[in-house]
């Protein structure tokens, strides 16, 4: 049984009023909440008033088996904010509704795609955007970018009119519907007021603004509301989530008790130093001093690994899981990425050693991405056997400007397509149809081994890869990497039916590797998946400037919220973590550039690691970081090199474009500024 300690004993005692429950990484913050509840019912408190809010479905599940394996069965009612908002819903009458599942969820996108005339490869980016959007009313860090603000808007409503038009709700629906009701309907409200008195909400840093509307409506009357949660945890800006609605939580609810819990029993103090150290750059946040429970040990704790480009990386990655895993086995490593793409490789290259893996994420065969689907459609069309969906699929793939309602309900015909490009007015249209049908006879006639290098060169399909990816802020060694593997699988097979059943059967054994080794491997997972979880060794991969922190094109990223989804990844780790990165990769004609690491890195070995106590912290931040120089989070700029990605607090992102003889220029989006030091 984990050691109590004094902030533990207070948060379980703390019944009564506002209560806010700062927990560092590792602090047994689950295990307190139960003994609280168990607390709360020995002092003779309803069980059945007392509400339990988790994040997840999963986690409500979990939590009220543990709480009934610990102390017995009781009317505590465990549940996430949605379902919440369901039993809302049928408490005020409203019962003409059903929750839609995936399959009509992804028919009503298709239905609203089609008002849009634009063709999406998936619906994730668009379907997290809707959600942002109910759930802030903010049309600010859209992710999906290959719509215009007016086009997402028009897609938006024919979204909503369709799920209007079978009764249909998604789980935001839930969430503006349950604060209409407790709004508009005050006797409601009080019924459930009066039903749940006890409320506690885990995971409260990543509360989106409808959310906390909720709670703190249910929670008016007798104030009994204890949030728990790590400010420094909040990753899911995305959904909405601000860490600033817990940083003013006090403001709120004048008077309330604040509870720090900052003992970390998970990690060797070797861990807990340097991510104190990179987390310690972030400015809005609750100042810390995390102290280790466990003593440290004699070995390094934290790997810094650097390879010449990611094929090495990928070898360096093989090497250490395997050291790693000699005397604990594989199910004690995970590897974590910053987005799913990354995981490909990962895989592709622990099935080649033998190493066993799982996923926590919908980590792919390379054979079921999207761009061998594309590739196998130029090819089909090249043999006349392609249709009109295989020329929609890759018509702006490279960007040709071709509006798929230019053809539509039109045969594959190339007489047909050039009459509509003709009809268009457009001569851009009508050159770059010119363009596709001449590359495409010259494709046909050339053997098979040349044709997916064809493609990507000359077709320009990789500068249509090399943009996506830069706009979507992936790995684009990630995309190469996969381009390379094509071509020569392809060559090897020598025909598109052959290259096609390689595949299929390259997708089944990545599939089996899979299911047969779910207990004992390896843990592949993206950094936002492994939020909650531990391994006593964790690799990092692919820790370079524009994957960490993740860039896209023309949009600023969230510096800060970046770099606590890496803290959230470093402190994954008990025993060992590894970060790992490369130097190099190859452009275009293969000519190789150089890659920076990760800011990050230099935030985590820098003298600031040292600890620093409350009221220091306090003290920087009450002088709005005088001590910093030049408005960026680091006081050393003699350590920036030409090339490199930095954050100024007032300026932005920016990239170093010489450092030399104390004289610093970095350009901006409003221009190159030159510093001193």
């Amino acid at each position: 049984m984990m050691q109590k300690n004094t902030a533990q004993e207070e948060a379980i005692r703390t019944v009564y009023g506002p209560v806010l429950l700062v927990s560092c990484p590792g602090s047994g913050k689950t295990t307190t909440m139960l003994r609280r509840i168990q607390y709360m019912i020995d002092q003779g408190i309803d069980p059945s008033s007392i509400l339990m809010v988790t994040f997840t479905e999963a986690a409500a599940k979990e939590m009220k088996k543990r709480f009934a394996d610990s102390y017995g069965d009781a009317p505590v009612t465990f549940c996430t904010i949605h379902s919440l908002c369901f039993q809302i819903m049928y408490g005020a009458g409203m019962d003409r509704f059903h929750i839609m599942d995936v399959s009509e969820t992804n028919a009503a996108l298709k239905a609203a795609a089609g008002t849009t005339g634009k063709y999406f490869e998936d619906f994730k980016n668009i379907k997290n955007d809707i959600g942002l959007w109910k759930n802030t009313g903010s049309l600010k860090g859209r992710s999906e970018l290959s719509i215009t603000e007016m086009e997402f808007k028009t897609f938006t409503k024919a979204y909503e009119n369709y799920k209007e038009g079978v009764d249909g709700l998604d789980f935001d629906d839930l969430l503006i519907h349950g604060k209409r009701i407790f709004t508009e309907m005050p006797d409601v409200l009080h019924k459930f007021q009066k039903k749940f008195r006890f409320i506690i909400c885990d995971e409260y840093q990543d509360t989106n603004p409808i959310q906390k509307e909720i709670l703190y409506l249910l929670a008016g009357r007798y104030k009994n509301l204890c949030v728990v949660g790590d400010d420094d945890q909040s990753i899911y800006g995305f959904r909405g989530a601000v860490p600033s609605i817990m940083l003013s939580f006090d403001k709120d609810f004048p008077g309330s008790k604040v509870i720090h819990m900052s003992t970390n029993y998970r990690s060797v103090p070797g861990i807990i130093q340097p991510a104190s150290a990179l987390i310690g750059y972030n400015k809005d946040r609750f100042p810390k001093d995390i102290t280790a429970f466990r003593d440290g040990g004699a070995q390094e704790t934290v790997i810094y690994n650097t390879a010449h480009d990611r094929d090495g990386e990928m070898t360096q990655l093989v090497q250490a899981v395997k050291q790693a895993s000699a005397r604990q086995g594989f199910s004690g490593c995970a590897v974590l990425a910053r987005t799913n793409a990354q995981l490909e490789q990962v895989a592709g290259a622990f099935s080649g050693n033998g190493i066993p893996f799982s996923s926590k994420d919908v980590v792919k065969d390379i054979y079921e991405h999207w761009c061998f689907t594309d590739l196998c459609a130029y090819l089909r069309l090249a043999d006349g056997m392609g249709s009109m969906a295989d020329f929609l699929r890759i018509a702006n793939r490279p960007k040709r400007y071709l509006s798929q309602k230019m053809f539509y309900q039109m045969p594959y015909d190339k007489a047909a397509i050039t009459r509509a490009a003709v009809k268009s007015g457009k001569s851009y249209a009508i050159n770059s149809v010119t363009d596709y049908f001449t590359h495409m006879r010259r494709l046909s006639s050339m053997p098979f081994g040349e044709r997916i290098p064809f493609i990507l060169k000359q077709m320009k399909y990789s500068d249509f890869l090399d943009e996506y990816a830069e706009q979507s802020g992936i790995s684009d060694v990630a995309m190469d990497a996969k381009c390379r593997t094509f071509a020569k699988d392809a060559a090897a097979c020598g025909s598109l039916d052959a290259w096609i059943l390689f595949a299929k059967e390259h997708v089944w054994e990545f599939h089996q590797t899979i299911r047969a080794h779910r207990e004992d491997g390896v843990l592949l997972a993206t950094m936002h998946r492994s939020k909650g979880l531990e391994w006593d060794h964790v690799f990092i991969i692919d820790c370079c400037q524009g994957t960490v922190p993740y860039i896209r094109k023309d949009t600023p990223c969230d510096m800060e919220e970046e770099r606590r989804l890496f803290y959230v990844a470093c402190t994954r780790a008990r025993e060992t973590l590894h970060i790992m990165n490369y130097s190099a990769r190859k452009g275009k004609n293969d000519v190789e550039t150089k890659v920076m690491p990760s800011p990050f890195i230099r935030e985590m070995r820098s003298p600031l690691k040292k600890q620093i106590s409350t009221q220091a912290q306090k003290e920087i931040r009450k002088n709005n970081i005088a001590s910093i120089r030049s408005g960026f989070r680091t006081d050393d700029l003699g350590q920036f090199a030409k090339g490199e990605f930095v954050h100024h607090v007032s300026l932005g992102n920016g990239t170093v474009v010489s450092n030399r003889s104390g004289i610093l220029s970095v350009r901006f989006k409003s221009g190159v500024k030159v510093f001193t030091y």
